[in-house]
């Protein structure tokens, strides 16, 4: 195994899953509920060919900015 080329793989794999997993959370996000303040996510991760099974959860939080002017009369 060249650990070398897995690394290549690996981070290439990770900005394609984090990229896209944060463009659809962003957009479902403002599509379905603006006024919520927080969403349950959940990720599952699985390599068939290697047997891996894996389930990731969190809860995003988010609160909406104050327009940049707040702070004049």
């Amino acid at each position: 195994m060249d650990d070398t080329m897995l690394d290549v793989s690996m981070r290439k794999f990770r900005k394609l899953v984090g990229a896209t997993s944060q463009q659809q959370i962003e957009n479902a996000v403002r599509e379905f509920d603006r006024t919520s303040r927080k969403v349950a996510v959940k990720m599952v991760l699985t390599g068939g060919d290697i047997g891996l099974a894996t389930l990731s959860l969190a809860k995003l939080t988010w609160v909406k900015r104050r327009p940049q002017n707040w702070l004049q009369g």
